[in-house]
């Protein structure tokens, strides 16, 4: 051996041999360890849990056959990243920078391997555009957290445990994940890992700076022994993330476009020659094929972009036709395609690529035939999940041979198999940035208009289920998926069409609200789903460019919802909608329900009180929660008897309908949410603590309405509105009284040791006698039970409130993260409605979201000149905005104070 080494002849040999070594331990060591982790899950009984964490089954780099790195290739970037990955010296973050086509996912699926079979690598997710659950945001950490299970004993030692404790975590904000599904876990269990997201940029992200690096960079501390690699394009938001003073000193950055052109070149031109081999492996008379200045030829053109070279041999390597031929077509076809065009690079080097593979494959098409070209190519570019041609032909009502042989024309863009039921994506990102963009895309006949393509769809799915919906006899194979595929995803197209599309869409639409919307409600409307898809729907029908359709808005009031969802429900089951009246009660009783009712005689006698009131109050709700009931004082109302309902108002967690019920004006809240379980919590945590409030300053609750997947709360109506809508109205009213008003009501709470946890103008009502009463108890908890929780998702009832009210809180954010809700809290939240109350503006409404986020220092209300706070006032404001809650003044304090300055304030108006 030491012979063979000191031979240079020889290099060549040893580096493959020990590459191949590699690859050998690599495969061993993949397939001993996932053996060892199942048997492991299989012993311990946890496999359960785990299914439910991983949201996105194949996002992990195993589950795919992406491409890797050819050997001898891209070697000084892969050498950069595992030099990081080892030094714990180094920032905990990398961000592997580029721009479309250059390998980024390749980078990413050969350092997966082999970090995984350095045992480095925790867990991957490799996000997607074309797949549903591979580009929503919310379901990375879950699934990184699955990973890390199966992969870590002591993790998952840890985790489980949590999670079967409050099953509610899988749901929480992306900060509420990170925090309780990784942060804590890898906090305690002391781990050393790699976490890989790659293509994050592919991800749905509205937000101007990155949702998960936003996310990330708090925590990054905490974990000093976890390392994130991130992949993605310079997208704006990602680009602000990384220059927020947190992540600044906590990332390493390469940038791939940056990298010297000739060992790019040089790494193109050696795939190019490996790619050429295999084909004359495989096909006869190839020999001195392709020429030196055809290689030579296709790495200029590829102008550092390894897409183009993929993309070019994909084209070359038909199963039929002669490889040479193909490479002569498209070396022609591709200069023609760039006539005109500034000298290739970037962005041009594709564009001429993919003009040149589509004139080839449509060059003789006549206009009939490009509109169904770009009927095909619409529907695989912007279905919401990948279909396949079988699928595309019933949607589109063509033939599937036909489609099949479209699409076949560009199989170097497309990843389509021979099956025509396989779903069929395209190759890459960057087909889909050029075939929408008209500016790269300037064949009108190619180019695809999204709202247009949208448009479309609608009508497709709306013309399918006007079709099939309703039928004795259901449709079977790709007829019932692809009217499964209607069903569950025309809103969403519609809701990415524009006014332009409008009157395409309205015939299709008017013969389905008159005749099928009710099949539909009844056979596929998610029960959860349903008040936002038919909110969606009126939304649609209100606009002004459907007046043949108004007579349709407000087709569904919310007592013909609650039917429908109870039939959509028990259809499914096999249960008649008839008989659904019939049984009685709409959940399961469990046998769990003595100890419900018991718990809750405890709490109505008063015979406990404080921290053993709140912790038996506690376990009342966790118990309904996990038993899916509710105590048998709980009043329970029927649906049909609310009528005359007019939504009110709209947040991220419920809808607010103003109703009538036996006579008298009330308020219905709806929850709704896309997870039953969570949904049904949160009912349950409001509807037993609002049931246990009995108080003149606290809105009565008077029943709860529920049928499968619902859940509803009512109380009365309150005409005078919010405090700050009675003020603006009534000027002279008396804002003390009203103020003392709201602190009895807080006092009671925390004597019961229960806090409100979203405290402001919004939650404080003005009843027909003038007195303030608080509502609004979707926070409310136990004193401190949310400890260490997302402060995010602590705000998702109040939807309601002003935008610089729904901010207040957030400037505690690191108090709430560290406590959380605490009654020191609800003072300090106290303090600001009282002085938004006496001054008429809110305090810190100019610092952003983020700046509250990230704890942005800022100063407080001043005593401005003329404020005229006497007895002590302005000094009891301070005290409540002081950072150390413990010392904040009791709401004992607060209340002896304002009812010393009431005489002389009278009915004065804002001071300012």
């Amino acid at each position: 051996m030491q012979w063979l080494i000191n031979h240079a002849q020889h290099d060549e040999d040893v580096s493959r041999l020990l590459e191949d070594m590699r690859e050998t331990i690599f495969r061993y060591q993949m397939a001993r360890r996932t053996q060892i982790d199942d048997q492991v899950l299989s012993m311990v009984g946890d496999a359960a849990i785990i299914d439910k964490l991983y949201r996105a089954q194949k996002a992990e780099y195993r589950h795919s056959n992406r491409d890797r790195c050819l050997k001898g290739t891209r070697i000084t970037v892969l050498d950069e990243i595992e030099l990081w990955a080892r030094d714990f010296d180094r920032p905990p973050i990398y961000w592997l920078n580029g721009l479309a086509g250059m390998g980024k996912s390749t980078i990413a699926q050969t350092i997966a391997e082999r970090m995984f079979a350095d045992g480095q690598l925790g867990a991957s997710f490799f996000c997607s555009r074309d797949f549903e659950d591979r580009r929503n945001l919310e379901f990375i950490f879950p699934t990184i957290a699955a990973q890390l299970c199966r992969r870590y004993p002591e993790f998952r030692s840890i985790l489980i445990p949590a999670v079967r404790a409050d099953s509610g975590i899988v749901d929480e904000t992306l900060d509420g994940q990170m925090n309780k599904l990784l942060v804590q876990p890898l906090m305690k269990s002391g781990i050393s890992t790699v976490i890989l997201i790659d293509a994050l940029d592919e991800c749905q992200d509205d937000k101007p700076t990155s949702a998960i690096l936003s996310v990330l960079g708090p925590f990054m501390k905490q974990i000093s022994k976890v390392k994130f690699f991130v992949t993605g394009r310079p997208e704006p938001c990602i680009q602000n993330a990384f220059r927020h003073s947190l992540l600044t000193k906590s990332r390493d950055i390469f940038i791939l476009h940056e990298v010297e052109p000739d060992q790019v070149n040089s790494d193109i031109q050696l795939f190019y020659k490996h790619r050429c081999s295999e084909i004359r492996s495989r096909r006869p008379g190839l020999d001195g094929w392709p020429t030196k200045e055809q290689l030579c030829l296709l790495t200029e053109r590829a102008a550092g972009l390894f897409i183009y070279a993929m993309a070019t041999v994909r084209f070359i390597d038909h199963n039929i036709k002669n490889p040479q031929t193909q490479l002569d077509l498209l070396i022609q076809s591709q200069e023609s395609a760039s006539e005109g065009r500034t000298k290739l690079r970037g962005d041009t080097t594709l564009d001429s690529l993919y003009m040149a593979i589509f004139h080839n494959a449509f060059c003789d098409n006549d206009p009939e035939d490009d509109t169904r070209v770009r009927s095909v190519l619409g529907a695989v570019f912007f279905a919401t999940n990948p279909l396949s041609p079988a699928t595309i032909a019933v949607l589109l009502g063509l033939d599937p041979g036909d489609v099949f042989h479209l699409l076949s024309s560009l199989h170097s863009l497309l990843i389509l198999s021979d099956n025509i039921d396989h779903p069929v994506q395209p190759f890459h990102k960057s087909f889909y940035d050029f075939i929408i963009n008209p500016n790269r895309c300037d064949n009108p006949r190619f180019c695809l208009s999204p709202p247009d393509q949208h448009a479309e769809l609608v009508v497709k799915c709306l013309e399918l289920m006007n079709q099939k919906l309703g039928q004795e006899q259901s449709a079977e194979g790709p007829a019932q998926m692809t009217l499964g595929y209607a069903c569950n995803s025309w809103l969403k197209h519609l809701s990415s069409t524009t006014s332009i599309q409008k009157a395409k869409i309205l015939p299709a639409m008017h013969l389905f609200l008159g005749g099928n919307l009710r099949f539909w409600v009844e056979r596929y409307c998610t029960s959860f789903g349903m008040f936002n898809e038919i909110r969606a729907i009126n939304e649609w029908l209100g606009m002004p460019q459907t007046p043949h359709l108004s007579h349709f808005h407000g087709v569904l009031p919310l007592q013909h919802l609650q039917v429908a969802s109870c039939s959509s429900s028990l259809t499914r089951t096999g249960t008649s909608s008839a008989s659904y009246k019939s049984q009685s009660p709409p959940w399961p009783i469990s046998s769990d329900k003595a100890e419900i009712n018991h718990l809750d005689q405890v709490l109505e006698q008063g015979s406990v009180g404080g921290e053993e009131q709140a912790r038996l109050l506690d376990k009342l709700w966790r118990l309904c929660k996990d038993f899916q009931d509710v105590p048998e004082s709980v009043r329970i109302l029927d649906c049909d008897n609310i009528s005359e309902t007019i939504p009110m108002h709209v947040s991220q967690t419920a809808v607010v309908f103003q109703g009538i019920y036996q006579g008298r004006s009330v308020a219905v809240k709806v929850l709704h949410a896309s997870n039953r379980n969570r949904s049904f919590r949160d009912f349950c945590k409001e509807a037993v603590i609002w049931r246990h409030l009995h108080h003149p300053k606290i809105v009565p609750l008077i029943g709860v309405a529920i049928s499968p997947g619902q859940c509803l709360l009512v109380s009365d109506w309150v005409d005078n509105g919010t405090i700050d809508q009675f003020i603006k109205v009534n000027p002279d009213a008396n804002r003390i009284d009203l103020l003392i008003d709201v602190v009895e009501g807080l006092m009671y709470m925390h004597n019961l040791s229960i806090v409100h946890g979203g405290l402001c103008m919004e939650k404080i009502l003005i009843t027909q006698s003038g007195h303030a009463c608080l509502i609004g108890f979707g926070n409310a908890t136990t004193a401190g039970s949310l400890q260490g929780s997302s402060f995010w998702n602590l705000f998702g009832d109040s939807g309601l409130c002003e935008q610089g009210d729904k901010l207040w809180m957030f400037y505690r954010g690191d108090e709430i993260r560290v406590a959380g809700l605490t009654k020191e809290l609800d003072v300090y939240a106290l303090g600001l409605v009282i002085y938004k109350v006496l001054c008429g503006f809110t305090p810190f409404c100019d610092i952003g979201a983020w700046g509250k986020f990230m704890g942005e220092s800022r100063a407080k209300p001043e005593d401005a000149a003329g404020l005229g706070f006497t007895g002590g006032l302005w000094e009891i404001l301070e005290k409540c905005w002081l950072n150390d809650p413990e010392k904040r003044p009791t709401l004992r304090e607060v209340l002896a104070c304002l009812r010393k300055i009431a005489p002389s304030w009278g009915n004065r108006q804002a001071v300012v």
